[in-house]
């Protein structure tokens, strides 16, 4: 759906913060991930919870939301999207588990940390015994710890490793969360069957879909 204008405050309808696209993009990498569609006017009322106190619920989970209307105004489209440092600190919470940074893996294990008296780990690679290298493909619960956040690979393209999977995966945790740690407490399912929401699904992200496009629609291939 193409953008209309914003929706107003009627009806419960939520206000439509403004969306800085540049700079959040800038600065993280990335921009909205999921987008969840609300009924307007009379239909509002229908299910159990507005979308004003969805949104709401969003908002006090720290997630940034844009809404607009469809352009036939008869929906309201609610994109949300959340900061690394968010997406991070919910990793933590649940003890998400990332893949970790093979070369970076390699040199903190070889070097040890003194001062909490563990010795440097090295494993050597006997290429005739697998052809898996000792550091790759190890696995560890995310952390905010600054000494163990350079551990976790970058995702293809970014500078930390929230790649798109993670993302929608650790929003998706957030929005059915406990608000004890930190989530919105919704059911999205119960909200979809008793019609508080439309739809709700993840956004294309360009980048990984051209690079989906050039791998796969080969010239010719047919």
């Amino acid at each position: 759906r193409t953008a209309a204008a914003a929706p107003p405050a009627a009806h419960g309808a939520p206000h439509a913060a403004a969306a800085p696209v540049g700079t959040f993009e800038d600065v993280q990498g990335y921009n909205w991930d999921w987008v969840i569609v609300f009924p307007f006017g009379s239909d509002m009322l229908k299910g159990s919870m507005r979308p004003d106190e969805i949104v709401r619920r969003f908002n006090e989970a720290s997630l940034e939301t844009y809404l607009y209307y469809s352009v036939q105004r008869d929906e309201i489209l609610c994109k949300i999207r959340a900061s690394r440092e968010r997406l991070g600190n919910h990793a933590d919470v649940i003890d998400y588990k990332m893949l970790l940074d093979e070369q970076r893996l390699r040199e903190a294990c070889y070097a040890g940390l003194p001062q909490l008296n563990i010795q440097p780990v090295v494993i050597t690679h006997n290429s005739d015994i697998t052809e898996i290298r000792p550091y790759q493909y190890i696995y560890g619960k995310y952390d905010t710890d600054e000494r163990l956040v350079p551990l976790y690979a970058p995702a293809p393209g970014l500078n930390h490793p929230f790649g798109a999977t993670h993302r929608l995966k650790l929003l998706a945790d957030i929005i059915t969360s406990p608000i004890s740690n930190g989530g919105c407490a919704l059911d999205m399912t119960k909200l979809l069957e008793d019609g508080s929401i439309l739809a709700y699904f993840p956004l294309h992200d360009p980048e990984l879909r051209d690079r989906l496009a050039k791998s796969w629609l080969v010239p010719f291939q047919w």
